[in-house]
């Protein structure tokens, strides 16, 4: 933990320990430690805990605590097995993506396979199958279907939250062949559940209109319970807006990573352009046309305002990020906030995006709240 942040939780220990009293949580303050990853695989070769570090850099599929393990356990039969790993990878790789392409199927079953690939090795040679562009056209259909398939059934999965979570999300398990600065971002995306930059960008730089895709679809997702269908049957309005704080707080997280905001904002560029200027005057038009669905909404519909509370964070969260890339854009006056939505966005939603931005990922109830009061954390 750095000193500064250890110096301030100390400094307000009292206040934080009741914050989390009163939050039913018991508090942690005094034996602080750093998190750890809770599902790391033993070492294929001593069963001790694998650091996250060593890995076969062939198959990606076999992982060590050391090199001396690795060397090991080439010697006593992985380098035969690591040609039957391969094979298996690409096989499973193209049986995800092919049933990612069957229309015919429910959805949960087209997206449900997406869990094989965790692991390293199976999601390169998945890439090698086309799951980007699978997972675009999955994008294409929720974008355009997800209120209608959600409507007709129940049991309809979100399928951005599902690629998200199973893809994007505590993807990398290895460490081998990463600079310095990957590795710190893998440590943090296993201790804090955070993003895998690396899948996230390769899709989003798979096709110039991915992101779009992504984000619209996302947008339809937060959306659907502003819908006079969904608003006036109880669990379907449940179910909407719990795949809305799925989907919002996905986003979170993507726009708290570095890396990948800066893909988003920037695409291929190294500094902004004209291109970088019409990306985010359209992230500001998709979230205000959001914001009015939820200001013209029924009152009651958002309860206490949840969802459009996270939308402002978001938003704060991007405008951060623009101003750190330099784009010409003012994004708080395309964004149209005024009276109560202005200061809740100033008050409450610009030190929580900038705490989420400088941490690298979001923050946990007790920091939240604390940050809320007025607080501040220095990571």
């Amino acid at each position: 933990m750095h000193k500064k942040f250890e110096q301030k939780i100390v400094f307000h220990k009292e206040k934080i320990n009741e914050l989390c009293r009163r939050n039913g949580v018991v508090p942690i303050i005094d034996s602080f430690k750093e998190p750890v990853a809770p599902d790391n695989p033993p070492c294929d070769c001593c069963g001790k805990l694998w650091t996250g570090i060593h890995a076969c850099a062939v198959c990606q599929s076999a992982f060590y605590c050391s090199k001396e393990c690795q060397r090991t356990a080439w010697k006593q039969g992985h380098k035969k097995e690591c040609k039957h790993l391969q094979a298996k990878a690409k096989t499973t790789a193209e049986r995800v993506v092919n049933t990612m392409m069957d229309t015919k199927l429910s959805s949960l079953e087209r997206v449900q396979g997406l869990e094989r690939l965790s692991c390293t090795g199976f999601y390169k040679a998945a890439l090698e199958c086309g799951i980007n562009s699978a997972i675009q056209k999955l994008m294409k259909e929720e974008k355009k279907y997800f209120l209608v398939r959600f409507l007709e059934d129940t049991s309809h999965v979100s399928f951005v939250c599902w690629i998200v979570g199973a893809l994007f999300r505590d993807g990398r398990r290895e460490g081998h062949g990463l600079d310095r600065e990957d590795r710190e971002d893998e440590k943090k995306v296993i201790a804090y559940g955070g993003i895998d930059g690396y899948r996230c960008k390769s899709y989003i730089m798979s096709s110039p209109d991915a992101f779009e895709d992504w984000f619209q679809a996302s947008i339809e997702i937060i959306t659907s319970s502003m819908h006079r269908d969904v608003a006036g049957i109880e669990d379907l309005r449940a179910n909407a807006i719990r795949y809305a704080i799925e989907s919002l707080n996905e986003w979170h997280l993507i726009f708290a990573n570095k890396k990948v905001s800066k893909a988003i904002i920037l695409g291929r560029s190294k500094c902004s352009d004209q291109v970088a200027v019409q990306r985010v005057k359209w992230i500001a038009k998709q979230i205000k046309c959001a914001l009015i669905k939820f200001w013209n909404a029924a009152e009651g519909i958002d309860i206490e305002g949840q969802l459009e509370f996270f939308l402002y964070t978001l938003s704060a969260e991007i405008m951060l990020r623009v101003k750190e890339h330099k784009v010409p854009v003012d994004f708080f006056k395309l964004l149209g906030l005024k009276g109560r939505s202005k200061r809740q966005f100033n008050q409450s939603s610009l030190p929580l995006a900038d705490h989420m931005i400088r941490k690298g990922t979001s923050l946990d109830q007790c920091e939240g709240e604390f940050v809320l009061q007025g607080g501040r954390i220095d990571y």
